[in-house]
């Protein structure tokens, strides 16, 4: 039995920033699973509810060295368009790759 409310699974998504498409990989489902289960429209059987809840609360994961962790807690303030102007500054790096 899965030990772990829908609203501690969808908050834990929001707090790591697991992408959804890799969350429906993980668990063997239909692009939109993730969605539709947070939407109402479908449920999760035990066994993907286990498979999430083992990914998203296992810390080591998502353990981040200290200045790294710094850094995210700076991102996470930033409003959604400081955060785009953030990305498309790395998504240029990338590129120049």
């Amino acid at each position: 039995m899965c030990v772990k409310t829908k609203e501690e699974i969808l908050k834990r998504i929001d707090e790591t920033g697991v992408s959804q498409k890799f969350l429906n990989n993980l668990i063997g489902g239909y692009r939109g699973k993730i969605t539709e289960w947070k939407n109402g429209k479908t449920s999760l059987s035990e066994s993907e509810l286990n498979i999430l809840v083992s990914y998203l609360f296992d810390e080591s994961k998502f353990k981040l060295r200290p200045e790294a962790e710094e850094l995210y807690e700076r991102y996470q303030k930033l409003s959604p368009e400081q955060r785009e102007l953030i990305d498309n500054m790395f998504a240029q790096f990338e590129k120049k790759k």
